[in-house]
C-alpha cells in the first residue's frame, strides 16, 4: 500500500494491491466514507459515488489514464444517498446494483435529496442503476464479482476483487455498531458470518477503510443480540447513539412491514 498526499479537503488516496485505489473522504462530520476503484483489464470499476460530481472529480482525476482507455462500471452497494449521488458524474457508463437498489432509489431518492441536499457536492441528478441482478454478477475477464449480501439494508451487495483478494462490504460493517435498515436479521447474521471465511486479504467498508475480523465479530454479536432481544449492554457508552437509532428505525420498519 502507498498513501498519496492530497491538498485541502481532498480524500486520502491509498493504493491497494496491484490495481485497487481507495479514496477515503472525511466530508461528513465524524464519519469517514470510502470510494473504491479497481483498474481491471477490460473495465474501470468505481464502487459507490459519495456526495456528487465534486466528490467524484478527484476520483476521475486520479483514474484518468485508465478512464481514457477503458469504459467505467459504477457499482452502488446500496441505495442510501451518500453512496449514489455521484452516479451522474459518469454519463454513458453502466451502473450495477441489486434490483431492489434501483427500486429504492426510484422510490426514496427524491426524499433523501430533499432531506440531505445541503450536503451534496455539485449539481446532483439522481441516476438509477441500469444493470441489476438478484443473486450474483461476475465480470469474468476482470476478475470482479458482486453478490447479494443483505444486512444493513435489504438491497446491500458486496464486491470482491479476485486478483487482489479485496472484499468491499458496503455499509454492512461499521464501528462501533452497524446501522440497521432491515428487519431480516437472520440474513444479516449470515452475511457477516460469510465475511469471516478465509480468503480476503483486505476488507473495506463504506465507512471503515480497514475492517478487521474483530470488528466483524463485534457487529455479528450485536446483530445476534438485537435479534434475540438482549441488547441491554449496548444502551450506554459509545454504542448508545447508534443503538437508540436502530431501535427507532426497526420499530418503523416493522410498522411498515418493510424488510
Amino acid at each position: 500500500m502507498q498513501n498519496e498526499k492530497c491538498k485541502g479537503k481532498a480524500p486520502v488516496i491509498t493504493r491497494i494491491g496491484e490495481r485497487g485505489v481507495l479514496f477515503t473522504f472525511h466530508d461528513l462530520e465524524g464519519l469517514e466514507t470510502t470510494v473504491y476503484a479497481i483498474d481491471g483489464p477490460k473495465h474501470v470499476f468505481i464502487v459507490d459515488t459519495f456526495l456528487g460530481p465534486q466528490s467524484m472529480a478527484v476520483v476521475k482525476q486520479r483514474m484518468a489514464p485508465a478512464l481514457r482507455r477503458k469504459p467505467v462500471v459504477v457499482v452502488n452497494t446500496h441505495f442510501h444517498w451518500d453512496h449514489v449521488w455521484g452516479n451522474c458524474s459518469f454519463p454513458n457508463s453502466v451502473i450495477v446494483a441489486h434490483a431492489l437498489c434501483r427500486e429504492k432509489i426510484a422510490r426514496c431518492g427524491g426524499k433523501e435529496l430533499n432531506a440531505y441536499g445541503a450536503l451534496r457536492q455539485g449539481a446532483v441528478e439522481l441516476v438509477l442503476p441500469d444493470c441489476t441482478f438478484t443473486d450474483r454478477l461476475a465480470f469474468e475477464d476482470d476478475g470482479v464479482e458482486m453478490f447479494h449480501s443483505p444486512g444493513h439494508s435489504p438491497d446491500s451487495i458486496s464486491v470482491y476483487d479476485r486478483r487482489d483478494k479485496v472484499l468491499l462490504a458496503g455499509d454492512n460493517v461499521e464501528e462501533p455498531l452497524p446501522y440497521l435498515y432491515s428487519t431480516d436479521l437472520a440474513a444479516y447474521e449470515a452475511t457477516l458470518g460469510s465475511y469471516l471465511s478465509p480468503g480476503a486479504r483486505r476488507i473495506v467498508a463504506g465507512h471503515c477503510a480497514r475492517v478487521t475480523r474483530g470488528i466483524i465479530r463485534s457487529n455479528l454479536a450485536y446483530v445476534r443480540a438485537f435479534r434475540n432481544g438482549r441488547t441491554g449492554a449496548y444502551g450506554k457508552g459509545r454504542c448508545r447513539q447508534t443503538h437508540q437509532q436502530n431501535l427507532k428505525v426497526m420499530e418503523l420498519l416493522k410498522h411498515e412491514g418493510n424488510k
